[in-house]
């Protein structure tokens, strides 16, 4: 198999997503994660992420999200949940972004799923969204960075943890150049 099966597997993931048949979905991820890893064994190199590739990765997929509309998930407090997965385009050949994209969207398939079920999921999603918390910037994309470090918020108030929620919301506005990319974006990206 190559990134091409690879990518190929991550888009039925996000596909599944978006029809709410989240067991599924996390299945996809979870099979094509383990391909990524042998694939990117050989190439892997820890360079910085090209952040404007994931953005645009990020913008394409939620104009694709329009024509259908994912699972409500309406959070304690008002917070939302970025819950648009992420499709990599069939040129992407990246191992670095092809793998962030991959453990979102795992993360955020087992975070909709703990929104119709028990807590498991969601401390999986959380322990996901861990892996990919970026708070020093390596993927140089504040809009993936806003979307993983928000969702961690709203896990966190989800468990009651006020306060560690509001560590990670306070460091929201902080992401530099995030205004301009949530206005090419559009804000109803988000759902409450």
């Amino acid at each position: 198999m190559g990134i091409s099966d690879i990518i190929d597997q991550n888009n039925r993931g996000v596909s599944l997503l978006m029809e709410n048949d989240f067991p599924n979905a996390i299945q996809s991820f979870a099979l094509a994660l383990p391909l990524l890893r042998t694939i990117a064994d050989s190439v892997w190199d820890h360079t910085i992420c090209d952040g404007d590739s994931l953005d645009q990765h990020m913008i394409s997929s939620a104009d694709c999200a329009d024509q259908v509309k994912p699972a409500s998930s309406a959070a304690n407090n008002g917070m939302m949940i970025y819950q648009v997965g992420i499709r990599i385009p069939p040129t992407e050949t990246i191992p670095s972004i092809i793998s962030w994209v991959l453990i979102f969207n795992s993360a955020l398939a087992h975070h909709l799923s703990a929104k119709t079920r028990a807590c498991p999921a969601m401390l999986k999603a959380k322990q996901l969204y861990r892996l990919i918390c970026d708070p020093q910037g390596m993927t140089q994309s504040p809009l993936f960075q806003y979307a993983v470090i928000n969702n961690l918020g709203v896990i966190e108030q989800n468990f009651g943890n006020a306060s560690v929620a509001n560590q990670y919301f306070e460091i929201l506005p902080s992401i530099p150049d995030l205004r301009e990319d949530l206005q090419a974006y559009g804000t109803d990206r988000v759902s409450a």
